[in-house]
């Protein structure tokens, strides 16, 4: 990925990848994290299980921050995020 986006994104700086051993509890808490410390982060992927941590801490916020989340998992809090106007792929 990272050669990906030095070619074709050579403007975006991706960030070191993070373990969140499939756990939404620790994703929630490493998103907020990373949204906390990077105001112009752009984009989170989950490649594997936790994703519904990212909607989790997103809901806390009171403004949602331009972000794309990348979500590999279909579950029930995925599919209510979507039906409510959120935008994950």
């Amino acid at each position: 990925m990272h050669s990906y986006l030095a070619e074709h994104a050579p403007g975006l700086k991706p960030l070191e990848p993070l373990i969140n051993l499939d756990n939404c509890d620790i994703t929630e808490e490493a998103t907020l994290d990373l949204i906390s410390r990077h105001r112009d982060l752009r984009g989170l992927c989950v490649v594997g299980g936790g994703g519904d941590g990212i909607i989790s801490a997103l809901a806390q916020l009171p403004k949602r921050p331009a972000l794309c989340c990348i979500l590999q998992e279909s579950t029930a809090l995925s599919r209510q995020a979507l039906s409510q106007g959120w935008w994950m792929w």
